[in-house]
């Protein structure tokens, strides 16, 4: 795939590993499969760099920035130290930059953001000028890495700083902010919930505390996020808590699942990565689906044509020079 940019299948290929990376944060496995990620995203972004090119198509500018997103956002360091320049540049010359580039380059700069940047994008937020662009600035600033910073884009956000016409972003502001600080202090429950329990109507009340439980899946037992959201919610928002917290054991149950077997795969030795519950020297689809990985696997079964093969359940995985084509079985 290393040279085939057909937007689509990246895209899902960049949302598998993203969801994996997600899933392995705080965990022992989160650095190597980073790096891991990294080196399956970087021949794409070497490909295609971050300036479009003369007569380029719509989705390969989305996918340059589908890469650039993702590398940044797991600290490749030619891609930050580059996002920090643009982002200086940005300062000087507000119009170097499009809006859509900016929602890609400042969430970049504010994850890995020190205190004297946390300062140059809240003062830019504090600037925006209509909605679309404290959609942009805002939503880069609560996505700071740093715990002390994150605090401080929380309260930011919590604060009336916000104008009465952006209340609307306000409850996905601060399940973004949320998101990112670490979920085992209870007390980060407790300030969003009161945030999300400030929206205007009894609905968007009930419509943003639903979301809790999946923000805070990581960190609570499922037990008390249950109980503590119908707490502060009315009888009638059950069929949205109901909704939430079924969001919440989906994520759990598939973080269950997917960790161990990334573990696995990023830990084999090359070529024959593999996880165990896969059939043994089969090449078969692991991170992202309908994509095959490139491995050697057991040949045809004998006397089977391929027709019979293929009505067996058998699949035909990408050919490789002086090697022959192969067969797999796919429970």
């Amino acid at each position: 795939m290393g040279a085939d940019f057909d937007d689509r299948a990246w895209d899902q290929i960049a949302g598998a590993l993203g969801t994996v990376e997600d899933d392995e944060r705080g965990l022992p496995g989160h650095d190597a499969f980073v790096a891991y990620a990294r080196s399956v995203l970087r021949p794409v972004f070497d490909r295609l760099g971050w300036d479009a090119k003369p007569n380029e198509t719509a989705p390969i500018q989305a996918l340059r920035r589908t890469a650039i997103d993702r590398l940044g956002g797991w600290g490749d360091p030619v891609v930050v130290a580059e996002a920090r320049r643009r982002f200086a540049a940005f300062l000087a010359n507000r119009s170097s930059l499009s809006l859509d580039d900016q929602g890609t380059l400042l969430p970049i700069v504010a994850e890995n953001a020190d205190a004297a940047t946390f300062d140059q994008l809240h003062a830019l937020a504090k600037s925006a000028h209509d909605e679309a662009q404290a959609r942009v600035y805002y939503g880069a600033l609560v996505t700071v890495r740093d715990p002390k910073l994150q605090q401080q884009a929380l309260d930011i956000i919590i604060s009336p700083e916000l104008p009465p016409q952006s209340a609307g972003i306000r409850s996905r502001l601060v399940l973004t902010a949320a998101g990112y600080i670490p979920t085992k202090y209870g007390a980060s429950i407790k300030r969003t919930a009161d945030a999300l329990l400030g929206a205007t109507s009894e609905f968007s009340r009930a419509l943003s505390m639903s979301a809790v439980p999946s923000t805070f899946w990581r960190g609570a037992p499922l037990d008390q996020l249950e109980a503590y959201v119908k707490a502060h919610t009315p009888p009638t928002a059950g069929v949205y808590v109901a909704r939430g917290m079924e969001r919440a054991r989906s994520a759990l149950a598939l973080r269950d699942r997917l960790v161990p077997a990334a573990d696995a795969y990023v830990a084999a030795p090359p070529p024959s990565r593999c996880h165990p519950e896969l059939v043994e020297g089969c090449a078969r689809r692991v991170l992202a689906p309908r994509y095959w990985l490139r491995l050697r696997c057991p040949p045809r079964p004998p006397g089977r044509s391929i027709s019979t093969a293929r009505r067996a359940g058998y699949r035909k995985p990408s050919c490789r020079p002086n090697t022959g084509c192969c067969w797999c079985s796919i429970p």
